[in-house]
């Protein structure tokens, strides 16, 4: 009896297709948000990695016509506060890269490897209680915990790129930041951090 059913079963076609249009709806808007994600990845570490490349160049290219004092630090209405001889640019320049590298890391990081939450750590301490965020989640879900830290590095790295960038030209063009700079970059990058928070208490309870 049972060999027969298992030539019966044998007997039928498996349609992949329609195998998946009878999933629940919930997996399928999962495997659309993987795909979406695993889209922006690419594009959003290809768009600030030209960002960057394009950075560089602006400076290596117009070295000679910098001048030799440029601002380094602003105030709270984005006035220049300070100066600093030009070399300055490129300290600036190897931490820009060395984000841009570290982020595209995070993103890539592959889960069987930990993912993107072995590459970063959100520690709280409380009462003397030091307990970490991101591995707390992943025991519960490991790929939710993983696709919270994504999904704020995919937001964090376009504002960071643009916010650099920014200081950079204005420093090469001695130039103020403008009064909206700081507000700007703070919200970009202090509310994209607090969402993923809240995201993984959520994912930890």
């Amino acid at each position: 009896m049972s060999a027969g059913k298992g030539r019966h079963l044998r007997s039928v076609p498996f349609d992949l297709k329609q195998a998946n249009e009878n999933r629940p709806f919930w997996h399928m808007q999962e495997v659309k948000s993987v795909q979406v994600r695993n889209i922006l990845k690419i594009v959003v570490s290809a768009l600030c990695l030209v960002a960057v490349s394009a950075l560089t160049l602006y400076v290596v290219l117009g070295w000679s016509s910098i001048p030799e004092q440029v601002p380094i630090n602003y105030d709270a209405r984005g006035q220049i506060a300070g100066t600093d001889g030009k070399g300055s640019l490129i300290g600036l320049l190897v931490f820009i890269w060395f984000m841009q590298i570290f982020e595209t890391y995070m993103i890539f990081r592959p889960l069987s490897k930990g993912g993107a939450v072995a590459a970063t750590h959100f520690g709280l301490r409380g009462g003397g209680l030091r307990f970490n965020l991101g591995v707390n989640a992943a025991k519960k879900n490991p790929v939710a915990a993983n696709n919270a830290i994504i999904d704020m590095m995919l937001v964090l790295m376009p504002v960071i790129t643009v916010g650099f960038s920014r200081l950079v030209v204005c420093a090469v063009r001695v130039q103020p930041v403008g009064i909206l700079f700081l507000p700007l970059f703070i919200s970009g990058v202090i509310l994209p951090i607090l969402i993923t928070v809240i995201r993984l208490v959520r994912i930890s309870l």
